[in-house]
This record gives C-alpha cells, structure tokens and sequence, in this order.
C-alpha cells in the first residue's frame, strides 16, 4: 500500500495505492490541518506511519518563508485506519525542508531544515531520533556535523544502520553535491 498525504493549498487529504486493487482511494477525513513540505517515514515492525513537520496554511512561495513551520507529529495506523496526534511532546523546533528516514531498529531520524526562529536564513543543524516502542522519547544526537546547515537532503539507510545524507542546499553553498555518512 501506497500512500501519499496531500496539503498543499486547500487541497487536504490522502491517497492510498492498492496494490491488489490496482486502483487509488481517497481519504478527505484527516485532522491534520494544511500544511506542505512535511515528511513520512514507514515504521516496518508496526507498519504505522509518522508524519511530521512542514509549513502550516498557504504557502508563501518564498525561497526562506519559515512563516508557520509546525512541529506537528501524526501517526497513521493502517490496520485500523485512524490518525493520533504524537505532537504533545515534540522538543525540536518548527521546520520544513527537513530530512527523515528510519533504521533497521525502527528508530526515526529527523535531521535539519529550515529555518532557526527569527532567522530566517539560518539553517537547523540538529539531528533527532524518535523511538516508536516508547512513546514520546525525542533525542537530541550529540554529534559535529562536517557541514553547515542544511536542508532539503536526502537521506538513505544503509545496511540498516548507516544514514547516508546526500546533497541538499546551504545558504553559504547553495545546491550541494556532498555525499555525508552518519554511523548509528
């Protein structure tokens, strides 16, 4: 199963690819309200997905416009079809631009983004882990970045353990080409 969540505008809502009914279905009942540029990662042992992060109402079209980033956490359960707020908790700062992904332990990494509050040109340089067998355990990863900070990276797990982040954009750099590896 396949699932996109669409926010952008006044568009909010989710489709889901079936693979058996080779065809889309579409939700309109999320709680969420509209946001973009938010990320979701799969959670294999539980099968849940987390929704996190993005830029909350209408988008400013703005190269740096943080107006509005969200923190907000959403966990969606397949099996039952229903949506819980995981916001409560959440100590990192509002962002978009973001990076996720999860490794073979099922624990979720969120790295980066845009912007520090109030500076608006100041990329997050901080990393985060999210345990989904103990709810509500963010942690800060203590850790030197080679880099400055960044946003929109893609990241890669490798032999379940190893993120791999790939290219991305600085404000002192612009696009990157930078291939860095992070051992967990």
């Amino acid at each position: 199963r396949i699932l996109v969540a669409c926010a952008w505008s006044s568009l909010i809502d989710v489709h889901a690819w079936e693979a058996i009914k080779d065809g889309w279905e579409v939700s309109h009942n999320v709680p969420w309200k509209n946001h973009t540029g938010s990320l979701a990662v799969t959670i294999a042992r539980t099968g849940k997905v987390l929704l996190m992060g993005g830029q909350a109402g209408e988008h400013g079209g703005g190269l740096l416009d943080c107006f509005e980033c969200t923190k907000e956490v959403w966990s969606f359960d397949p099996a039952e079809e229903t949506w819980e707020d995981l916001s409560a908790d959440v100590p990192w700062d509002p962002r978009w631009g973001h990076s996720a992904a999860v490794t073979g332990d099922g624990m979720v990494w969120v790295l980066f983004g845009c912007c520090e509050r109030e500076r608006p040109g100041v990329m997050f340089r901080d990393i985060w882990t999210y345990d989904a067998a103990v709810r509500y355990s963010w942690r800060k990863v203590q850790t030197h970045l080679p880099f400055e900070g960044i946003q929109a990276a893609s990241v890669a797990v490798r032999n379940g353990e190893d993120l791999w982040v790939c290219g991305g954009w600085s404000m002192e750099r612009g696009t990157l080409n930078m291939v860095a590896v992070l051992s967990t």
